[in-house]
């Protein structure tokens, strides 16, 4: 078995974080809270449509092809432990790699979202947002109808900001744990 594969299918105990309990997690009153920020990759949702919470508006992050392979491949290259030599993205398979490369799914969620929940959806590439993070955001905070505050763009180094998070302590331990090992 492939390094990578072996990683990315390891029995992992998370069955308190599947797609019932994130979308009531999400739909829930957020007592005190301005907005709520969920990030998601597009293929996490394909054929799982029917789990995006209520009340949401749907952003999507683009990134040109080039730049989305090559961080890829450094970071299942990285995940995996081997060489340039040892390394290609065909050579894993679709539950990792997936067939749409993550571009068919962004688009089926995109339709998803404009044509059955009927909404607007906001595009930002990312290249724009690295140029002029204060432009784009302030842009996207007017759209969104929230206040933009100039402190957003100067978050604090750390993992403090995780205690914040909804997700299952679990997860995040794990994750933490991964991490440091990769």
């Amino acid at each position: 078995m492939h390094k990578l594969l072996e990683y990315v299918t390891k029995e992992k105990d998370i069955s308190e974080c599947n797609y019932q309990w994130v979308k009531e997690q999400l739909e829930k009153a957020h007592v005190g809270k301005k907005f709520i920020f969920c990030k998601d990759m597009a293929y996490a949702m394909s054929d799982q449509m029917e789990f995006l919470p209520k009340g949401y508006r749907h952003v999507f992050l683009i990134c040109h092809p080039l730049k989305v392979f090559s961080s890829w491949k450094r970071l299942f290259q990285g995940m995996a432990k081997v060489s340039p030599g040892e390394f290609s993205l065909t050579d894993f398979p679709t539950k990792i790699f997936l067939k749409g490369y993550g571009f068919r799914e962004i688009h089926e969620l995109f339709e998803y979202v404009t044509k059955e929940l009927g909404q607007e959806v906001i595009i930002i590439d990312a290249d724009d947002l690295l140029q002029d993070p204060k432009g784009i955001l302030s842009a996207l905070f007017d759209l969104i109808g929230l206040p933009f505050e100039e402190k957003i763009l100067n978050l604090e180094a750390g993992s403090a900001v995780t205690e914040l998070w909804t997700i299952p302590r679990l997860l995040l331990q794990k994750a933490s744990t991964q991490t440091q090992d990769v």
